[in-house]
Parts: C-alpha cells; sequence; structure tokens
C-alpha cells in the first residue's frame, strides 16, 4: 500500500458545490479502487491525500494530470505505508476554518501521520511560512 500528498491549482472558479461534487465522485470512485484519504481546497489550491494500492494511487495520479479542472499539480509526498491513516474515509472533504494551522491537531487521523505529511500539509496551509525555512 502507498499514501501520496499532491497539489494542485483551480484553472478556473471552482465553488463549494463543485468541491462538493468533486468529493461525492470521488468517494464512489475511490471505493471501487480500493483507495482512501482527504480533500482540502482553500484559495483556488488544493491539497489531497491518498491512500490504497499502489497502481490504483498511480492511475488516479494519472488520470488528475489530465484533469482540466486544476493545473501544476505537485507530488508532495510518496511513501509506502503499513496502514491506512484514514480507513473510513473513501473521500473526504477538510473545510478549513480561521484557525486552518489547527487542523493537524484537531483531525484524531493525523496523530499517526508521517512527519513529511504534516509539513506537506503545513507548507499547504501556511505557504508564507514554507517559503522562508
Amino acid at each position: 500500500m502507498i499514501q501520496v500528498t499532491y497539489t494542485s491549482v483551480a484553472t478556473g472558479k471552482i465553488g463549494s458545490a463543485d468541491v462538493f461534487k468533486i468529493v461525492e465522485a470521488s468517494a464512489k470512485n475511490n471505493a471501487v479502487n480500493g483507495l482512501s484519504g482527504f480533500l482540502i481546497f482553500t484559495g483556488g489550491r488544493f491539497f489531497q491525500l491518498l491512500e490504497g494500492p499502489e497502481a490504483a494511487v498511480d492511475a488516479l495520479l494519472a488520470k488528475l494530470a489530465k484533469d482540466s479542472r486544476h493545473a501544476s499539480l505537485e507530488v508532495l509526498t510518496r511513501a509506502p505505508v503499513e496502514e491506512r491513516l484514514f480507513t473510513k474515509w473513501k473521500m473526504k472533504r477538510l473545510a478549513l476554518t480561521r484557525h486552518q494551522p489547527s487542523i493537524i491537531h484537531d483531525v484524531p487521523e493525523f496523530r499517526r501521520a508521517s512527519q513529511s505529511v504534516k509539513n506537506a500539509l503545513d507548507g499547504f496551509l501556511n505557504p508564507a511560512l514554507s517559503l522562508s525555512a
């Protein structure tokens, strides 16, 4: 099993209803393909964590690279994992509050996340901080 995080930039105006449709379709497709994870959309940017069989993750990444709704897809982390962090989430949307940095502490599943995943998410949520590091 493998776990991947990536970011991308929306190519057009994407609203909350659009993100809901993406998550809904992803959850259905991921259930069939043995994938799980979450999606964050904020400020015209996506962050997604995917986990599951390597072939299924790679097939989805290839499909996402061709999706016209976003561009500049960049894989941030890729690592084999023994077990899923997000076993119940075929695809979950994590909505951000005004206290974005706390998401790592507020979602219990992140307690077991690798430091590289935490760093990737932190860099996404706090781009000014990651540029100065």
